[in-house]
C-alpha cells in the first residue's frame, strides 16, 4: 500500500493550500515584526524615531503617536494572519484533518462575517450618509464653541479636501486667522461642500477597494474549497492506511 495514497487533483490542492499559507505567513510575520520595532524598539531607536517625525505636524496632532497606534494595528493583524496561516500551513502539511476543519470553519465565519457586513453596508447606507453630513456640522459647531480638539479637526479637515464648510456651517475666525489662510473670511473660499469632497474622493477609489475586497474574498472562498476538497481526501487517506 502507498504511504501517500492521495491522488493527483488532492496533491495538487495541498501543495497550493501550502503555498497560499506559506504568503500569508510571511505577511503576517512582517507586519508583527514591524509592529513590535515601532511600538517596543530600543530607547535609542525610539529617540531617533521621534526626532525623524518630530517636525511633522498635523494641526496639532503629534504624528509619532499615529505612528505607534498604527504599529499596534500591524502587530495584532500580523499575530491573526499567523495563527490563522499556521492553522492552514500544519492541516495541509501534516495531514491533520481536525485542523483543516477548525481552520476551514474560522475562514468560512470571516467570510460570513464579510459578507454580512456589505450587506448591512448597503442597507444602511443612506443613514450612514445623512450620519456623516451631520457629524462634520456638529464639529464644526463645537468648533466654533471653543472646543479645541475639534477646531483642530475641523481645520484638518478643511486642509485635506480643499474647503470651508459643511452645508452652511463654517468656522468663526473672529480670533485672528489660522494655519488655514483659505477660510478666512478675508481671503478666497473654496466654494466645494466638505461633506461632497470626502465623497467625492471615495467615490474616486471606490472601484479599486470593490475589486480588493472581491479578491479577498475569492482567495477565501478559495481556501475553503481546497480544505473541504482535503478533508475528503485525509478521510479516505486515513481510511487506506488502517
Amino acid at each position: 500500500m502507498a504511504k501517500n495514497p492521495l491522488s493527483c487533483g488532492s496533491q495538487c490542492n495541498r501543495v497550493t493550500l501550502i503555498i497560499l499559507n506559506i504568503i500569508f505567513l510571511l505577511c503576517g510575520i512582517a507586519l508583527f515584526v514591524v509592529g513590535l520595532i515601532f511600538r517596543f524598539g530600543g530607547d535609542s531607536l525610539k529617540k531617533d524615531v521621534r526626532a525623524f517625525f518630530s517636525d511633522i505636524d498635523i494641526i496639532g496632532y503629534d504624528f509619532y503617536d499615529l505612528v505607534e497606534a498604527i504599529a499596534i494595528i500591524f502587530i495584532v493583524m500580523g499575530a491573526i494572519i499567523i495563527g490563522f496561516s499556521l492553522l492552514g500551513f500544519i492541516g495541509a502539511a501534516c495531514y491533520v484533518r481536525w485542523v483543516l476543519i477548525f481552520y476551514a470553519v474560522l475562514v468560512f465565519i470571516i467570510l460570513a462575517l464579510e459578507l454580512a457586513g456589505v450587506i448591512l453596508f448597503f442597507i444602511v447606507r443612506k443613514d450612514m450618509e445623512k450620519a456623516l453630513r451631520v457629524g462634520m456640522e456638529e464639529s464644526i459647531k463645537k468648533a466654533n464653541e471653543g472646543q479645541k480638539d475639534f477646531k483642530d479637526a475641523a481645520e484638518y479637515m478643511f486642509l485635506t479636501f480643499d474647503c470651508c464648510h459643511v452645508t452652511d456651517k463654517r468656522l468663526n475666525y473672529t480670533d485672528g486667522n489660522t494655519s488655514n489662510d483659505q477660510c478666512s473670511t478675508s481671503k478666497t473660499e473654496y466654494g466645494v461642500d466638505c461633506y461632497d469632497s470626502f465623497t467625492t474622493l471615495l467615490k474616486r477609489y471606490q472601484g479599486a477597494l470593490v475589486g480588493v475586497c472581491i479578491g479577498v474574498m475569492c482567495i477565501q472562498l478559495m481556501i475553503i474549497i481546497l480544505a473541504c476538497c482535503l478533508c475528503r481526501a485525509f478521510e479516505k487517506r486515513n481510511a487506506q492506511l488502517v
